[in-house]
């Protein structure tokens, strides 16, 4: 099994290694010369085709393979990588976001479920918070690596930096391809409707996981008001790629001590990790300094020990025979959230500025936040 463990964690360095991650909104806004409401219509289309296909492909993938799954989404990401030599138009773009959505809707929820089912079958599933641990810090090491050095690459050539990334995916394939799927489903065949409606019943008859999945919806807006745009952030603080990538690739790094900060530790930090998150945007939107970057690690560092918490709790919540649908369906809840915020969240930039945009927007929330947690969540452990 120590070699299944060893196969995955070089396939998510793998499929999580690109040196476009930390250009991407430079990109767009040197070299494409578009405005900050086109970039994140363009993230919004992408969340709204993530919403789309989020439930369909869990779905898929819950009565097929999850295995499978993942590699059509690795194909699709090889494709939509070699686009960006090719097309330039902010309509291709269009395209171009809502068939990201559909690569990343492939393998959200099969990852995750994969994992967890292979390590189920074997009886050895109470190691997930551990495994889960070191994959995520597999995938922080991999953009950490890759970031640093796409600013020089890109600095070179962007379309170097395109060729590269996309060599490192089709190896990604190969390596899925000796990764093992051991059984999950249930032994009778099931119609894809069956697998629908027990997966809603489910969902609607376990309040605990609806409040999880508002509390995470607050999370992902704190972190996205910032950080969906944290390369125009640090660039506008501090204008020079190679400092923008490094910059940022120290801040996605140091989620590694989230993930590896003892279980104990993790789970009393994951009740507050929402309002200390939120306070830390808030004031990011008042402060900005090349200083602002430590507080943007200890962002990372917070929100890590939350999202492990968070998920270990889902996934012990959840059947087995509907987990990639639940999980979708839960990504698919939080990605339409997530389409409204960017649809409104680009032009708000536009008119005040990107650092008043990051206060008055997370202060907004914040508030909506507190209003929930007061008079619905209060008493419900999430």
């Amino acid at each position: 099994m120590k070699r299944e463990f060893f196969k995955l964690y070089i396939f998510i360095f793998l499929k999580y290694f690109s040196f476009l991650t930390n250009l991407l909104v430079i990109f767009f806004m040197d070299y494409l010369h578009f405005s900050f409401f086109h970039i994140t219509v363009i993230y919004a289309i992408m969340s709204l085709s993530v919403t789309i296909f989020e439930v369909p492909t869990g779905i898929l993938a819950d009565k097929f393979s999850r295995k499978y799954s993942i590699f059509g989404g690795q194909c699709l990401g090889i494709l939509l990588t070699l686009s960006l030599l090719f097309f330039k138009n902010f309509y291709f773009f269009i395209i171009w976001a809502i068939l990201s959505g559909l690569e990343y809707s492939l393998s959200s929820g099969s990852i995750v479920s994969l994992v967890y089912d292979n390590m189920k079958y074997l009886g050895i599933e109470e190691d997930f918070p551990k495994v889960q641990s070191n994959y995520k810090s597999t995938m922080e090491i991999s953009i950490f690596v890759s970031g640093f050095l796409s600013g020089f690459i890109a600095s070179i050539s962007f379309s170097l930096a395109i060729y590269l990334t996309a060599l490192v995916k089709i190896t990604s394939i190969l390596v899925l391809l000796t990764i093992k799927e051991y059984p999950y489903k249930a032994k009778e065949r099931r119609r894809v409707a069956e697998i629908w409606k027990n997966s809603l019943s489910f969902l609607k008859s376990n309040h605990m996981l609806i409040h999880m999945i508002v509390i995470f919806i607050f999370v992902e807006i704190f972190i996205d008001t910032l950080m969906s745009l944290s390369q125009a952030y640090i660039y506008f603080i501090m204008p020079s790629l190679p400092i923008v990538t490094i910059s940022l690739s120290f801040v996605y790094i140091s989620s590694i001590i989230g993930y590896k900060t003892p279980y104990k530790f993790q789970r009393k930090i994951y009740p507050w990790a929402p309002f200390i998150i939120g306070l830390i945007v808030i004031f990011l939107g008042i402060y900005h300094t090349w200083l602002s970057i430590l507080f943007m690690i200890c962002i990372q560092i917070i929100n890590a020990m939350f999202i492990i918490i968070w998920q270990t709790n889902f996934q012990k919540s959840i059947p087995s025979e509907e987990r990639a649908t639940l999980t979708s369906f839960t990504y698919f809840i939080i990605t339409f959230i997530l389409f409204i915020f960017y649809t409104t969240y680009g032009y708000i930039v536009d008119i005040v500025g990107l650092f008043n945009a990051i206060f008055y927007t997370s202060t907004a929330f914040f508030i909506m936040f507190l209003i929930y947690y007061l008079t619905i969540c209060r008493k419900v452990r999430f």
